[in-house]
């Protein structure tokens, strides 16, 4: 998955993960802490707000719940997508350079599309 980021950013991924490691800061097991690009896979649909599942990442399912408990991977995952669940411009660059994160930006358009037509239709009532 981070085959196509940049040098700096995978390895500032990686002390992420070897410190989540080293520090215990997840539930033994659990699919995120499978390897690093788990670990960033599952951070990335954290911090964008595209997962509502609790089993593969032990709860930490939300940008806030990452930013309250793993300091460092809140640290790369606001330097590449920002605040909020809109991506920032770097943070789509990267995006769009995987097949895995490709996959997330998809279902983000959508899930905005199913908004925005929500939102037309209850103003037209």
């Amino acid at each position: 998955m981070m085959d196509h980021m940049d040098a700096d950013d995978v390895r500032q991924i990686e002390a992420a993960y070897k410190n989540a490691v080293d520090k215990e800061l997840y539930p033994k097991g659990i699919y995120m802490m499978a390897n690093s690009g788990e670990y960033w896979a599952e951070g990335v649909q954290a911090w964008l707000g595209v997962t509502l599942r609790t089993d593969v990442n032990g709860g930490f399912n939300t940008q806030q719940k990452i930013k309250d408990h793993d300091k460092a991977l809140a640290a790369v995952l606001e330097k590449g997508y920002g605040l909020g669940t809109t991506p920032t411009l770097s943070g789509l660059r990267i995006l769009t350079q995987n097949r895995t994160a490709r996959h997330v930006l998809r279902y983000l358009l959508k899930k905005s599309r199913v908004r925005c037509q929500a939102n037309l239709a209850a103003a037209s009532s």
